[in-house]
């Protein structure tokens, strides 16, 4: 039977739902403007809501894709008008309706399903011993959108096509986010100052509030980047990209993240490592980060080094003094309940007796073994491991040879994904979408692959199924 990943509305449904969103926009037009300038506004914003709404609900694959887009780009941040919700809430219905029509759930992923299963039922326990329930409901929501986001990606992404446009969702998005950057300096920042001393600097955040959380971000979409360089052969298309990658690690660079370094360093290595066969890839890889080192800050490279104190005791850096003092009370915290934790985030509020302010355990690991204990850890270390066992299906799938290059689509997924893990070691986001996007187009990847060594290959843009 035909996949119908993007079927239309029917004329029946779509009159009704035309009907519904203007019948919205004209009540709101009656109750809430009387100028007429007002009224003609509100119309074409009503008549523009109505149009996306039927596109979103026919294709919700692109609603999805949006979604992803909006938040890589975090257009949130620069516009007063949050569309992500209303988006995902299309890519919703649309999934709801075609499930009504027949269509499967794509998820099946047995190992993923019974560990998600088991985690969440360790979450929701973990609320008996929270302190404080407001943190454990907050952070319990950010993991169900993300798992909203998830799901509705290995839904709706059934072909390898599908995959290529999730990857150029992420980077495009990320180019959105640094260009608004530079339209709007002033606005993408952070400041910072030391508190033992008087030099103080102002960080690129981009379209985020933590410039170690950008900059998480902008590292993930790199190998995004790296594929595009491998797919597109073109010279232009090829400066063009290598100029992108310029932009992404100058944007890396002015965050004066010094957790950005390790996984830039990993990720770097791997993928020459992995390109090393490709001269035009790597002699522009090398190029790139020699451009990026030559137009690095003097500044950046003296924070580096202070990242030699977190061994000293002797410690002068007061953000690097207070996250070993986090890490060591969050250890401590785990110690005294290592099987049930003191509930999900509230390291935060359990921890002012130990800490002079309230900060996060900036580490995605020891904030989930001192939130959930031994078992919610090894249940979210398994959900990331349900990834790098999708790439190995994806890498030994019998591919016709139009679709040889899915092997790559799974690589530069696992590195993003590695990237953004990485990037866990120093930061608390354990629910970011950051790390659950990638893992969704693994997810994605394996299923397709499933589908390739059942019918030993196939022209999966025409999905039979």
């Amino acid at each position: 039977m035909e996949l119908r990943t993007e079927a239309p509305v029917s004329g029946k449904r779509g009159v009704i739902l035309f009907a519904l969103a203007v019948g919205g926009a004209l009540l709101a037009l009656l109750t809430v403007y009387v100028l007429p300038m007002g009224i003609v506004r509100l119309a074409l914003m009503g008549l523009f809501a109505c149009l996306g709404a039927l596109f979103g609900v026919a294709h919700p694959k692109y609603a999805v894709l949006a979604v992803v887009f909006y938040i890589f780009g975090g257009l949130t941040f620069y516009f007063p008008v949050n569309l992500a919700p209303p988006l995902l809430a299309l890519s919703l219905s649309g999934a709801l309706v075609g499930f009504a029509r027949g269509d499967a759930v794509q998820l099946r992923t047995r190992m993923f399903n019974w560990v998600l299963a088991f985690f969440l039922l360790i979450v929701l326990s973990s609320f008996t011993y929270a302190h404080d329930l407001r943190y454990a409901t907050t952070s319990l929501t950010i993991f169900l959108k993300s798992m909203v986001v998830l799901v509705l990606l290995v839904q709706f992404l059934r072909v390898p096509r599908d995959l290529q446009l999730l990857m150029a969702a992420i980077f495009l998005g990320t180019m959105t986010t640094i260009f608004l950057g530079i339209l709007f300096p002033g606005v993408g920042v952070e400041r910072e100052s030391k508190i033992l001393g008087t030099v103080s600097w102002m960080r690129f955040a981009g379209a985020r509030a933590d410039a170690n959380v950008s900059a998480v971000y902008l590292i993930a979409a790199l190998p995004m980047a790296a594929y595009a360089m491998r797919l597109w052969t073109g010279k232009l298309a090829r400066v063009l990209i290598a100029g992108g990658i310029v932009l992404i690690l100058l944007a890396v660079v002015f965050t004066f993240s010094r957790a950005a370094v390790f996984p830039l360093a990993i990720i770097g290595i791997v993928l020459m490592i992995r390109d090393v066969r490709n001269r035009w890839v790597n002699g522009s890889i090398i190029a790139i980060i020699v451009t990026a080192l030559a137009l690095t800050p003097q500044f950046y490279l003296f924070r580096l080094q202070t990242l030699g104190n977190l061994f000293s005791r002797s410690n002068q850096d007061w953000s690097i003094f207070l996250r070993v003092k986090a890490l060591r009370t969050a250890w401590e915290m785990f110690l005294d309940h290592p099987f049930t934790g003191v509930g999900l985030n509230n390291f935060t509020v359990r921890s002012s007796p130990d800490m002079f302010v309230r900060i996060p355990v900036h580490n995605v690991y020891l904030e989930i073994l001192v939130g959930v204990g031994l078992f919610g850890l090894a249940a979210y270390l398994l959900l990331q491991l349900c990834g790098f066992v999708e790439y190995l299906r994806v890498r030994r799938a019998p591919w016709k040879p139009e679709h040889e290059w899915m092997r790559h689509i799974g690589f530069y997924l696992l590195i993003s994904h590695l990237a953004a893990l990485i990037g866990g070691l120093f930061l608390s986001l354990p629910f970011a979408y950051v790390i659950w996007i990638p893992l969704a187009g693994l997810l994605a990847a394996g299923r397709i692959a499933r589908r390739a060594e059942r019918e030993n290959g196939g022209n999966f843009d025409h999905a039979q199924g």
